[in-house]
């Protein structure tokens, strides 16, 4: 049988073990077996598919249509800019990473986040020299929560000689990602 076993608090406290079906290819565990957080139609679908009506998580999950840009963020004298894309491969985002590299030259960071996949089972994310989980995770982590998948963000800054410190960082890439996720075009499904 392909199912897997996750204990309760133990035994020995009184409580039974529950058993989850095996997930599929792209899940760690089933959605929300580990959480208080409540199960949403999208959670839900995230890990599992529907067999009766034929849905699956690829249904709900959100795509950019086109590329998209945003004006520029200034924090402190430093210049935040968004752009993405739809991408289907690793090869496609790199391409786009490129791309931005070439319209912006002279930027001192070039932090991106992107999911692949019908699940976005694939994920990968940069911080490009800046301090370790305030750029390219934070990026990654607005993908995530917005249920987009196939979509590369990249956020280019120009540093301005004032230092942010990390929250300031974190905070101005969340934003320039968010920004140029509202003013996308995007389709679902």
């Amino acid at each position: 049988m392909d199912a897997f076993v996750m204990a309760g608090k133990g035994r020995s406290q009184g409580s039974p073990l529950r058993i989850f079906p095996k997930p599929p290819v792209g899940c760690r565990y089933p959605a929300g077996a580990f959480s208080r957080v409540p199960l949403t139609e999208r959670r839900r679908a995230a890990c599992f598919h529907d067999w009766v009506s034929g849905d699956s998580a690829a249904d709900f999950m959100k795509r950019v249509a086109k590329e998209g840009h945003t004006e520029h963020i200034k924090v402190k004298r430093s210049v935040f800019i968004g752009s993405c894309a739809p991408v289907h491969s690793k090869e496609e985002a790199k391409r786009f990473l490129e791309a931005m590299r070439k319209k912006y030259p002279k930027a001192s960071h070039y932090t991106y986040g992107f999911r692949i996949g019908p699940t976005a089972g694939f994920e990968g994310m940069s911080d490009d020299r800046e301090p370790s989980g305030t750029a390219g995770r934070k990026i990654l982590f607005v993908l995530q929560r917005r249920e987009y998948t196939d979509t590369i963000v990249v956020v280019t800054r120009y540093y301005g000689g004032t230092k942010l410190g990390r929250g300031g960082l974190a905070r101005a890439y969340a934003r320039a990602c968010g920004q140029v996720l509202d003013e996308v075009e995007w389709v679902e499904g």
